[in-house]
């Protein structure tokens, strides 16, 4: 015997992988991320860890440390989880750090790998995705005909996004694992454009805001006159805004 041996794999490999509900403590993860933005006029340490990660054209979500963020006691248990799922299903029990990212209107990820980092990579997600008020927020993976296009293309079919890409919901405790090689993005997050997609009994009607109080008589003399000075400007703007969609990314 020269110790060669061959054989065949039992089907074609996975290369995505999902596991809902992986998490028991992934409600008190939920519950930390909003409690430090429940009140939006607190002010702590919490509120100011955040990265506004903007590259032109590829990236642009807001990020910070997960470990930092959940504090060693809550990050500990779901670490110890992700590496023992990792050990038990990939033969993998180490991760690169891993960041919390929260995503909001205009928030995405463009088509990337990320095969430097590692063999896999992954997402979980802590979305409350049942009760959204936007679209977008979903991880993108280019299917495997499309990467081998013109071996697979039939000439004369549509070829629209469906038939390019496999798109997965970051559905609330959900673990989604996938081949870094693959070219992978995160659909952009939008308020709905669709006629039908607001919802206006859910959102309060702007309110006017209070009159300035009245100028003294010089002063209104003088900004009739156009002589008055100008200080710092802007406008008041109306309309809804996407909830944040937190979830912890492996980069």
């Amino acid at each position: 015997m020269d110790g060669h041996v061959e054989g065949e794999l039992d089907g074609a490999p996975e290369l995505v992988i999902t596991a809902d509900g992986f998490f028991p403590r992934a409600a008190d993860m939920r519950a930390v991320f909003d409690e430090r933005f429940g009140d939006p006029y607190a002010v702590h340490g919490h509120r100011f860890v955040w990265d506004y990660w903007h590259v032109p054209h590829q990236y642009t979500l807001v990020r910070t440390p997960a470990e930092d963020y959940f504090g060693p006691e809550l990050y500990a248990e779901f670490h110890a989880a992700l590496t023992a799922w990792g050990r038990a299903n990939l033969g993998c029990s180490r991760t690169t750090p891993v960041w919390l990212s929260y995503y909001v209107d205009g928030c995405e990820q463009q088509l990337h790998c990320d095969n430097p980092h590692g063999p896999w990579a992954f997402v979980f997600s802590l979305t409350d995705w049942e009760n959204r008020r936007f679209e977008g927020g979903e991880t993108m993976l280019l299917r495997g005909d499309t990467l081998d296009f013109w071996r697979s293309h039939e000439a004369g079919g549509m070829v629209e996004f469906a038939q390019l890409a496999d798109v997965v919901a970051p559905e609330f405790n959900r673990l989604t694992v996938f081949d870094p090689r693959l070219p992978h993005g995160v659909r952009a997050v939008r308020v709905s454009p669709a006629p039908a997609g607001g919802d206006p009994a859910r959102r309060p009607a702007p309110r006017r805001p209070p009159p300035p109080p009245a100028a003294p008589d010089r002063a209104r003399r003088r900004l009739r006159r156009g002589r008055g000075t100008r200080g710092p400007g802007g406008s008041w703007r109306t309309g809804g805004s996407s909830s944040p969609s937190p979830s912890t990314r492996e980069t």
